[in-house]
């Protein structure tokens, strides 16, 4: 009996022990707190479907991140159109890092428990229904790095007690309703990068201890759109207030000078000015926000270390309307990519002030009107690509003074007049397309000159009205100056002019045989002399065409001496076998299935030894395989032989077996 008793004992420490070590079942466990969260929202998706409350361990979630202690340190629930209120149980999840839940519909105010989360570096509850005040016990996370919680409709004061949060580097409130002063305390926040309080109904002034702060980690300070004194509530311009003293408002000058604070001149503002000249459909535009003074987080806008703007890609993105003049006072600007869009008007001379500019690509658009000169003055220049627009009138002589520019396209407008000579001094020039045009007179020897003595490989001024060139015929043919005959002869030599016996040719000859419903030929065109620039084309280092691919599900245009492939299956070939494809002595794969072949398999077919894989299933060969190629398997590299299918003798043709005859 004692020993029953004693063993009880032990049982019941033993239980006890288990419950203390088993996550099973606690009404305060991590995963009990998100599951009532759970049942708290509306989850029209059912993007929380695998938070099971029959599963004890949350980490098995999606959406959930654990660490190696399986403790829940990750919530990611950005966009997930979720709706419904924050309860206050998810300040017991401790150790809880990041809890991201920006771009939903969530409603309700922001529980002071959230302050509890000791371990959270950011907050992310940006754009979503959120009303009530900002808690103050949130200044009570000292790890806390990221506040964001712009968007929504919060109102009251700014808690002081964010200038606690020593951590901090981004704090983003703008866009609610917050109203009164800015603390001060905030510029107890040296670690503070970005400060963004725009769009609420603040008052007073900026305090100088924030302003301070431009002089060490602050790149950002947002005031805008507020009832900040001194600041014009209805402009929406960038301005802010100084402190009322002079000695506050002479320093505050000089931080103008170092932050993105202010000035109708700002790269922001020249973008912003142009993105309302334009119609976005797509509102690919939408991040170019004016209340927010730095272009450098806008999509599309990549900037420098120094927060310049340097480069625009804004291709085939669907915008219609002008460019603006502005657009010149861009300094810093070396891509300005706005291709394949549906832009009108004229180019603005002043986009030749753009001193920095390295590529300027406004191919495919609807850009009337001539080409300035002024785009001559941008040494800098290395693609200039204005081709498939309506521009008119001549070719401006200041491109001449382009010599570091690589690709001058301008190709498929109506462009009219002579072809300068002056674009002979552009050394470094490897492409020229000027083809489908009204250029008329001959191709100055200049031009003709940078084939032998500069980089130019590519010429093309098909489809013109040239001097000894057919206009209307579309061939890549070119005109020699009257008086250098031979040496335009030599040239051609030389250049991918044209020739009609060119592989350029041949592939647009072939494109012309097949129908094309999909448009997967549409780049093989054959004013563009070299083929190697098409889809579907490769060519080695001399340019020359070694691979087609990607139409259907497979073509390889290779040397048949050379080949390692002959992929032939699936068509309707008749015919036998030629003895001649025993000489591809380099061939590894020979597939000719599901053709209607005839006659013997070739007995030539053993003297491949490189071959690894023969597929002749599918056909109507007759006769039996031969002894040659079945030693293929012995002494060769041959993998798989399929005879399926065929009239061999000893084998069933109709069952559709991978048989082949026993020797």
């Amino acid at each position: 009996m004692g020993s029953q008793f004693a063993g009880a004992k032990i049982s019941v420490v033993l239980l006890t022990g288990l419950v203390a070590l088993a996550t099973l079942v606690n009404c305060n466990t991590e995963g009990d707190i998100l599951y009532k969260q759970r049942v708290a929202w509306e989850d029209p998706h059912n993007v929380l479907q695998t938070w099971d409350p029959t599963l004890h361990n949350p980490c098995s979630w999606m959406r959930v991140m654990c660490n190696s202690d399986n403790t829940v340190i990750r919530v990611d629930l950005g966009d997930a159109d979720i709706s419904g209120p924050l309860i206050p149980q998810l300040g017991g999840l401790k150790n809880l890092q990041y809890l991201e839940l920006y771009g939903n519909r969530l409603n309700g105010s922001i529980p002071a428990a959230l302050g509890k989360m000791e371990h959270l570096v950011s907050l992310d509850l940006y754009s979503n229904l959120l009303t009530g005040t900002i808690p103050t016990s949130l200044g009570a996370m000292s790890r806390l790095r990221y506040l964001r919680l712009s968007q929504n409709k919060l109102r009251g004061a700014i808690p002081p007690s964010l200038g606690n949060l020593m951590s901090l580097e981004d704090l983003e409130l703008h866009k609610n309703a917050l109203s009164g002063s800015i603390p001060a305390s905030l510029g107890n926040v040296k670690t503070l990068n970005y400060l963004r309080l725009n769009g609420n109904m603040l008052i007073g002034t900026v305090p100088l201890e924030i302003l301070s702060l431009l002089v060490s980690n602050l790149v950002e300070l947002n005031v805008a759109n507020n009832n900040l004194d001194g600041t014009d509530r209805e402009s929406g311009t960038r301005v802010m207030g100084a402190h009322s003293s002079a000695a506050a408002a002479a320093l505050f000058t000089g931080f103008l000078a170092l932050a993105t604070l202010v000035s109708c001149n700002t790269e922001g503002d020249i973008l912003y000015a142009q993105r309302l000249a334009w119609k976005d459909p797509f509102n690919v535009l939408q991040s170019w926000d004016p209340t927010l003074v730095n272009p450098c987080t806008w999509f599309h806008v990549t900037c420098n270390n120094n927060n310049s703007v340097v480069r625009v890609d804004l291709g085939l993105a669907g915008l219609s309307g002008p460019l603006i003049p502005q657009l010149g006072g861009l300094s810093y600007l070396q891509y300005l990519e706005l291709y394949g869009n549906e832009l009108n008007g004229s180019i603005p001379a002043a986009l030749g002030n753009l001193s920095s500019l390295v590529s300027l690509d406004l191919q495919g658009n609807l850009l009337t009107g001539a080409i300035p000169d002024s785009l001559g003055a941008i040494s800098t220049l290395r693609n200039l690509r204005l081709y498939g627009n309506n521009l008119t009138g001549t070719i401006p002589q200041s491109l001449g003074s382009l010599t570091s520019l690589v690709k001058l396209e301008l190709q498929k407008n109506s462009l009219s007049g002579t072809i300068p000579a002056s674009l002979g001094n552009i050394k470094t020039l490897e492409l020229l397309r000027l083809n489908k045009n009204s250029l008329t007179g001959t191709v100055p020897m200049e031009v003709l000159s940078l084939v032998l003595v500069g980089n130019l490989t590519e010429l093309n001024v098909a489809g013109n009205n040239l001097d000894g060139t057919v206009g209307s015929t579309g061939w890549r043919a070119m005109g020699a100056h009257s008086a250098a005959a031979a040496l335009f002869t030599a040239l051609l030599a030389f250049a991918t002019l044209v020739s009609c016996n060119t592989e350029g040719d041949i592939l647009y000859a072939q494109r012309q045989e097949l129908k094309d419903i999909n448009n997967v030929l549409a780049s093989w065109d054959p004013t563009l002399v070299n083929p190697c620039t098409w889809v579907h084309v490769t060519c080695d280092n001399s340019n020359s065409v070694i691979r087609g691919f990607g139409i259907g599900r497979s073509i390889r245009l290779s040397d048949s001496t050379a080949g390692r492939t002959e992929n032939l299956h699936g068509n309707n070939l008749t015919g036998t076998i030629p003895q001649s494809f025993g000489n591809l002595t380099n061939l590894v794969r020979l597939e000719l299935q599901k053709n209607s072949l005839s006659g013997t398999i070739p007995a030539s077919l053993g003297n491949i030894k490189t071959l690894k894989f023969l597929r002749l299933n599918g056909n109507s060969l007759t006769g039996t395989l031969p002894l040659e190629v079945l030693s293929l398997v012995l002494v060769g590299n041959l993998t798989e032989i399929n005879v399926a299918r065929n009239n061999l003798d000893g084998t069933v043709g109709s069952t559709g077996l991978r048989g082949t005859m026993n020797v």
